[in-house]
């Protein structure tokens, strides 16, 4: 787990162990229902009281934790293994079945609704590729790609296999783009992580 991602998920540890199953579910089902607009003040109190915190101070970094969660189980192909390792090792055991509950019950739910929120997009599930020789030079190799992709708006979810063929020129070109594409994300998740907690953009999905 990165560090960033790891010190946000410690916040779990402010909620209390006694805190029902019953109150979790009211708490990621309003958290998942208003994933577009954020919770309104009414609702951070009515979650403040579900999860037994007692100031907004506590609650605002458990809804984040939470929302990042809910946003890797929804969006990703992750196993109950994968979700149960965000947690923190110290976190109470009754709490975390009680969490890993809630998501294997709606972890389809939302990957369904979150594939209809990008637009029927399917998920990128895998990536393989090989070179081949289109001719007999070496300068006529070309880089094959074959993505797997997971469509979950189907039902059973449906996998499709794309593959395309890359020269060395275009994959370079590609490869230039990725990178600066990789630095203007790098930058921006530094400047909203050290917002964090004043940006209440943040907790949109």
């Amino acid at each position: 787990m990165e560090g960033g991602a790891a010190d946000l998920h410690l916040h779990l540890l402010k909620v209390p162990a006694t805190v029902t199953e019953e109150n979790l579910a009211h708490v990621l089902e309003t958290l998942w229902s208003t994933r577009n607009t954020g919770v309104s003040s009414v609702q951070k109190r009515d979650l403040q009281s579900h999860l037994g915190l007692a100031s907004t101070g506590e609650l605002e970094p458990v809804l984040a934790c939470l929302r990042s969660i809910i946003r890797k189980s929804g969006r990703q192909n992750l196993s109950m293994d994968d979700i149960q390792r965000l947690f923190p090792h110290d976190l109470p055991v009754v709490l975390q079945s009680s969490l890993l509950v809630l998501f294997q019950r709606y972890q389809s739910e939302w990957k369904e609704e979150a594939s209809r929120d990008q637009g029927n997009l399917p998920c990128l599930k895998s990536m393989t590729w090989t070179i081949e020789n289109r001719h007999s030079g070496p300068s006529d190799r070309v880089a094959v790609i074959c993505l797997k992709l997971q469509d979950y708006t189907k039902s059973p979810s449906g996998e499709v296999e794309v593959k395309f063929q890359l020269s060395r020129d275009t994959l370079e070109a590609m490869l230039r783009s990725m990178t600066y594409i990789s630095d203007q994300l790098s930058s921006s998740v530094r400047a909203s992580h050290s917002s964090l907690f004043l940006s209440s953009s943040f907790y949109l999905l």
